[in-house]
């Protein structure tokens, strides 16, 4: 007995050193990608809990031969395995990456998960064709240096910049959902790519080079126009014209045609045959997109067919709904990366975006005003992004330079979120959900009714979950308590309408429901 607590000293000890001596991940990675084998629910949540903080893509592979077929598919930047899978042993499956030679992983950095640890374990690991080791229980510290240490350091960025790409990413999925779809038929390559060169900057551009691919296309999804070669190779040009305005489904595209044809009686020729236009080639890129927004705004304007009218209504609600879906998941991800942070308000805000939108409900907001504050509210602390985790973390009193840190958070998140520039009241929660009724909060030291609505509502959601969650110096409040701060602070660090809902709001919440669970 003895002899083991002194062998399980020496370890946690090693463990230790090695903790303080070893690199550690200074930044986060969102565009790394990492596959994680293993079985077991409990193991892949702490684990997807820890890679949420450094906004790492994870996939999952709940056996040995979905790990095996998914290092396949794709290729990744580092992969975790578990010792012992349901179906195969680890150092199976590391053994039959390694000696693969048909799949894209075949240098990619293998980490056991193991209950090993130390210098031994390490080098057995290697030994086994592993490149490191993963000791479990997970600690924070040992995760964060293999990811410090294996993944390449461009993957690593600031977690500012991180934001902003997400950001980023929303701002052109927005635009990409908005844009025209444009197919171009043409056999050569080059007038393709030229094609996509052009017009990808304002349209989504999709490309075939046949007849045949042509209306295989077009069985799947109609575009809003398409620009159709003088040949296809397997069909002459004007047959294909023919066709596509023969059947009732795509007449109703317009079509640009792409024609070396100088002759102008001959030209006269394609536009009776159903062209919207045509474009001589080899073609000018101003002409071209004169040509083709002239296009997409007179079919825009055509009111001839109801039907037709009533299909690109039901796309472009489908479309918005998609966007929707999107832009939530998006905010969400991003909310949680942000709450990752603190070890001790997980999920705050979601939980004050949902109390934002009740507010927004009980003062007569419509439903697209609650769903958009709904939105701010997720995002109303992605500034602290930019706060060291230690400070967030901290338990005991802030020093004045941590707390004008903290303080930085609104500024950072404006600088973040001032790139969606299709929703600009997004960032209202971010810059002013600080301010006071009064004029003593901070950014800007805004008072009363200076204060943006939005910023408001959300400043009394969050002061709510503030009071009605777990920290590390104390419980969830009473609701009584609660209430009396509400009520204390009404008019002086609450616009008193906002407030006088969140007491409606939480006399109607006779169980209490509305706090952490």
């Amino acid at each position: 007995m003895e002899k083991q607590a002194v062998e399980r000293e020496s370890t946690e000890m090693t463990e230790e050193m090695e903790e303080k001596q070893t690199v550690r991940l200074e930044g986060v990675a969102p565009k790394a990608r990492i596959l994680l084998a293993d079985d077991l629910p409990m193991n892949r949540k702490i684990m997807l809990g820890l890679f949420k903080q450094t906004m790492v893509q994870a996939d999952l592979a709940y056996t040995g031969e979905e790990c095996l077929r998914m290092v396949h598919r794709k290729k990744y930047h580092l992969i975790f395995i578990d010792n012992q899978m349901s179906d195969m042993d680890g150092v199976d499956i590391a053994e039959r990456i390694r000696s693969g030679t048909d799949h894209p992983n075949t240098d990619t950095p293998l980490i056991l998960q193991t209950p090993m640890s130390g210098f031994e374990a390490q080098e057995e690991c290697r030994r086994l064709g592993f490149t490191d080791f993963l000791k479990k229980p997970v600690r924070e510290s040992m995760l964060m240096r293999l990811l410090a240490t294996y993944l390449p350091p461009e993957l690593i960025i600031d977690p500012k910049d991180a934001a902003k790409l997400i950001v980023e990413r929303v701002r052109l999925k927005y635009q990409g959902e908005l844009a025209a779809e444009i197919l171009v038929a043409a056999p050569q390559e080059l007038s393709r790519g030229q094609a996509q060169q052009m017009l990808g900057s304002r349209y989504k551009v999709h490309s075939v080079q046949s007849g045949a691919e042509l209306f295989a296309h077009l069985e799947g999804h109609l575009p809003d126009l398409i620009l159709l070669a003088e040949t296809l190779g397997d069909v002459d040009g004007f047959e294909a014209l023919h066709r596509l305005k023969g059947a009732a489904r795509t007449a109703p595209v317009p079509v640009i045609f792409l024609t070396d044809e100088e002759d102008p009686k001959q030209l006269v020729q394609v536009l009776r045959r159903g062209c919207a236009d045509y474009v001589e080639t080899p073609v000018e890129e101003e002409m071209l997109l004169q040509k083709v927004a002239a296009a997409l705004s007179q079919e825009s304007q055509k009111q001839d067919l109801q039907q037709d009218v009533e299909q690109r209504t039901m796309e472009l609600q489908r479309k918005n709904e998609q966007l929707e879906r999107l832009m939530t998941q998006i905010m969400e991800t991003l909310s949680g990366t942000i709450d990752a942070k603190d070890k001790y308000t997980h999920g705050h805000s979601q939980r004050v975006a949902e109390y934002a939108r009740m507010l927004a409900a009980k003062l007569g907001k419509s439903e697209q005003e609650q769903g958009e504050i709904y939105y701010a509210g997720l995002l109303h602390d992605i500034g602290k992004i930019g706060v060291p985790s230690s400070i967030i973390n901290k338990t005991d009193r802030l020093t004045d330079e941590e707390y004008e840190q903290i303080k930085l958070h609104p500024a950072i998140g404006t600088e973040i979120l001032e790139h969606i520039t299709e929703m600009p009241r997004l960032l209202v929660g971010a810059r002013w959900h600080h301010e006071r009724y009064d004029g003593k909060g901070y950014p800007d030291r805004l008072s009363g009714e200076k204060i943006p609505e939005w910023a408001r509502i959300i400043g009394v959601a969050d002061a709510y979950d503030a009071m009605t969650s777990r920290r590390s110096y104390r419980e969830v409040l009473p609701q009584h308590v609660v209430r009396a701060e509400v009520e204390k602070g009404r008019g002086t660090q609450f616009d008193p309408v906002v407030a006088d809902a969140m007491l409606a709001l939480i006399d109607a919440d006779t169980d209490y429901h509305m706090k952490e669970h």
